[in-house]
């Protein structure tokens, strides 16, 4: 049996996230936990994952056959890195002013075992490993990882745990983020097996269950509601519940939409403010071109959907408007991007904006 909890308290330090759980989960198994935003269900994962306090009662208890050879993939181990690679950036005391950090060659380097280690040593010929492949990063692994996008990191994470032989591997909504053809290399990889590492996966009520999922624990409002097959789930009327609160929320959401355009009424779009404008703008680093000769406007009341494959230049885009990225001023950019009237210097942090 890989995990066994029985009465345990799921723990944040002094705060006690969740009561009384009971699960199990044995070889062969691969579980779905699920539930809304409020529902405890993050908790329960991370603590699995080791990242939280398992506490069981007095007749409680707590077996993991895993030990340490766990790992956590989500969007908050993604960004943690990121910011850990920003927090090391060198920039200043490097020629060039350019200081491109860790790469995902160095970073799955580290956690290569003995034997993996002596193939690939310092990570050469890691484009030729089997998880580099799977994963479709062979072409990123000399790119610092503060420079990939958000799909790119995830796959990287995936990979390094992939390589390390992880014995238990906890995905955290594992398809946000990813563009389409990352969605179905994921999936395929995931339902034909890991071996020797079992899965939980982690979704806020999913539409469609992912056909790897043999086992499903739902949580509603900090306590479990259901665990058993994927089977029993489908046919329950937890299930049922579930799917009913999603639409609600869809209603919610179109109730909200309606009341904005009443309240905006009908602004013509040639007399609206002026929020955004880029004109040729380029954004280059380490010989790579992220974004080329964009030209486009943001006017106010319009609502734009920003989309492309992971690596298109989705998230130096929005960089580029809001300034949080301290990489951006590192770009070799040629752009006008007014802010709300405010311009912004090319290669400034948002610090200088006048």
């Amino acid at each position: 049996m890989g995990i066994f909890l029985r009465n345990c308290d799921i723990r944040d330090g002094t705060n006690t996230i969740l009561r009384s759980v009971t699960f199990s989960m044995r070889d062969g198994e691969r579980w779905l936990v699920t539930g809304s935003n409020d529902s405890g269900a993050s908790a329960l994962i991370a603590a699995l994952a080791g990242r939280k306090e398992i506490l069981p009662s007095d007749d409680g208890c707590y077996e993991n056959g895993f030990g340490d050879s766990v790992d956590l993939i989500s969007l908050e181990a993604a960004a943690w890195l990121i910011e850990e690679e920003r927090r090391r950036d060198d920039s200043d005391f490097v020629e060039g002013g350019v200081d491109i950090g860790r790469t995902p060659r160095a970073y799955i380097a580290e956690t290569l075992n003995q034997n993996y280690a002596s193939a690939y040593v310092a990570g050469q010929g890691l484009e030729n490993h089997p998880a580099v492949i799977q994963c479709g990063i062979a072409r990123i692994l000399d790119r610092g990882l503060k420079y990939l996008s958000t799909g790119e990191i995830r796959r990287t994470l995936f990979c390094r745990a992939l390589v390390s032989r992880t014995r238990l591997l906890v995905l955290d909504d594992p398809f946000d983020g990813l563009d389409s053809a990352s969605r179905e290399t994921l999936s395929r990889l995931l339902s034909d097996g890991i071996p020797g590492t079992q899965i939980i996966v982690a979704m806020d009520n999913p539409d469609h269950i992912p056909d790897f999922v043999s086992n499903v624990l739902e949580l509603t409002k900090g306590k479990v509601s259901f665990t058993g097959t994927r089977e029993d789930y489908e046919a329950s009327t937890s299930r049922n519940t579930a799917r009913e609160a999603n639409h609600d929320i869809t209603d919610d959401l179109q109730e909200a939409r309606e009341r904005s355009q009443i309240m905006m009424g009908d602004v013509s779009r040639d007399s609206c403010e002026t929020l955004v404008e880029m004109k040729n703008v380029t954004v280059e680093w380490s010989g790579r071109k992220v974004l080329d000769g964009i030209d486009w406007m943001l006017r106010r009341g319009e609502h734009w959907l920003v989309r492309g494959p992971n690596g298109s230049g989705k998230t130096t885009l929005l960089e580029l408007i809001t300034g949080d990225n301290p990489q951006v001023s590192a770009m070799r950019s040629t752009c006008s991007v007014p802010v709300g009237g405010l311009a912004r210097r090319s290669g400034s942090s948002r610090k200088k904006w006048a």
